[in-house]
C-alpha cells in the first residue's frame, strides 16, 4: 500500500517557471531578427507584385496595362528603394508601438504575472523579471 501511494507520488506531474538559460534567450533574438528579415523579404515582393500590377507608366507605354517583363524589371530600382523606404517606415512606427506597448513581468518566487508598474518587489519576496526571460516547464 505505501508503494503504490509512492508511486502516485512520483509520476506527479510538477510545473513552474524556469529561467532560461542565455543560449535560450540569444536564440530567442535570432528568432526575432530572422522573422524581420522574413518580414522584408515578403515586404519586397509583395511592392514588387503590386507595382507590376499598376504598373508604373513609362515613356515607351504611357497607359498603365499591357506591361512586358522588360518594363517591369526596368521600375526594378525604383520598388527596391520604394520597399527599403516603406520597411524603414514600418520598423519605426512598429517599434514605436511596442514602446508603448507594455511589459510583462512575472516573479521568479510564486509565479505572479503582472504588467511592469515599476515596482520590482513581490509581496511575496521576490523579484519580478520580464517574462521573455523565463520559461514553463512540466517536470
Amino acid at each position: 500500500m505505501i508503494y503504490i501511494a509512492l508511486m502516485k507520488w512520483c509520476v506527479e506531474v510538477v510545473e513552474m517557471w524556469i529561467k532560461k538559460s542565455q543560449e535560450e534567450i540569444n536564440q530567442d533574438s535570432k528568432e526575432e531578427m530572422v522573422f524581420g528579415i522574413i518580414f522584408f523579404s515578403i515586404f519586397i515582393i509583395v511592392v514588387f507584385c503590386l507595382s507590376s500590377l499598376f504598373a508604373i507608366p513609362t515613356k515607351r507605354n504611357p497607359a498603365p496595362s499591357g506591361y512586358t517583363w522588360e518594363e517591369v524589371l526596368e521600375q526594378l530600382p525604383f520598388v527596391v528603394i520604394f520597399s527599403i523606404f516603406l520597411s524603414v517606415l514600418c520598423f519605426f512606427v512598429a517599434k514605436k508601438l511596442k514602446l508603448k506597448e507594455q511589459k510583462t513581468v512575472l516573479c521568479d518566487n510564486c509565479g505572479k504575472v503582472k504588467y511592469d508598474d515599476g515596482k520590482h518587489q513581490c509581496d511575496c519576496g521576490g523579484q519580478f523579471v520580464d517574462i521573455k526571460t523565463m520559461k514553463w516547464v512540466e517536470v
